[in-house]
């Protein structure tokens, strides 16, 4: 699905077992559940653990985060399609081109 929000994580006997979404386009009265065997969340912890969790799902996680420093992620997950998103209807993601010699991350930071 694409153009979601998710509003919150559903826990059930300790483990995560789906989410709470609206489309970005809906009030948040229109809220829908879905469940899965595996919930992976794609934030930023503290908005996880602050936002997303139930109390009290989130207190292991906001202890473990007590005494870190906030900092930078970077996690890139490259697919390659045969056509251009938007034909598949995604109206957000990014295109970088890089150079054929960059073989570490350090050189695409650099650039």
């Amino acid at each position: 699905m694409l153009n979601r929000i998710v509003t919150g994580i559903t826990i059930k006997n300790g483990r995560a077992c789906g989410v709470r979404y609206r489309d970005v386009h809906e009030p948040v009265e229109k809220e829908k559940q879905g469940f899965a065997k595996c919930v992976i969340a794609n934030a930023a912890i503290p908005h996880v653990a602050n936002d997303l969790l139930p109390v009290p799902a989130n207190q292991k996680l906001l202890k473990k985060m007590r005494n870190q420093v906030p900092s930078i992620s970077f996690l890139c997950v490259y697919l390659k399609f045969k056509r251009p998103l938007f034909q598949l209807g995604n109206q957000s993601y990014c295109t970088i081109v890089g150079d054929k010699r960059w073989t570490k991350l350090a050189q695409l930071a650099e650039a």
